[in-house]
């Protein structure tokens, strides 16, 4: 789980898999915390945890190739965030902040982590934006709709370049 903020999306799939062995990387040493706390809380046996930069890459890590990358990065472009609702500007600015046009982490996995398949969240109207940025390195690229029928997370499965 790239970009692991609290734990939410990797704490749940340990908990709901407990033969994987998963990771879950976060830069944020506040965020980091709530991550610590929140593994040790749901006992998750299965699960490492490193306080890191995804940008570094998956060979600065030492870890085994995942045959699955999660990840809800940041996406809000840099100049909507003082747009946004106070509430969610209450949260960091860089849990929000995915650069100039909200794509720069997707871009960083593409290039920089290797796997055979890989599931993030993205915001409305960028499901096409990641879908491309991802056939560049993956065979296949579809979306999945949320509750709200808004294409929000884009797959990409069978890796063709390692």
């Amino acid at each position: 789980d790239l970009c692991a903020g609290s734990g939410c999306v990797g704490l749940t799939v340990a908990k709901h898999c407990p033969e994987s062995k998963l990771f879950m990387i976060e830069k944020s040493e506040q965020a980091f915390g709530y991550l610590q706390k929140n593994c040790k809380k749901f006992d998750c046996k299965n699960s490492g945890i490193i306080c890191g930069d995804i940008f570094n890459g998956f060979d600065s890590f030492g870890l085994p190739e995942p045959d699955l990358i999660l990840s809800n990065p940041p996406y809000i472009r840099s100049d909507e965030i003082e747009t946004l609702q106070p509430e969610v500007r209450l949260e960091p600015r860089t849990a929000l902040d995915g650069g100039e046009d909200g794509l720069i982490f997707y871009r960083a996995i593409a290039e920089k982590w290797r796997c055979n398949t890989v599931a993030v969240e993205c915001g409305e109207e960028q499901s096409d934006s990641v879908r491309k940025i991802f056939s560049t390195v993956f065979s296949d690229t579809y979306s999945l709709k949320d509750f709200n029928g808004i294409n929000r997370i884009v797959v990409g499965t069978e890796r063709i370049i390692k």
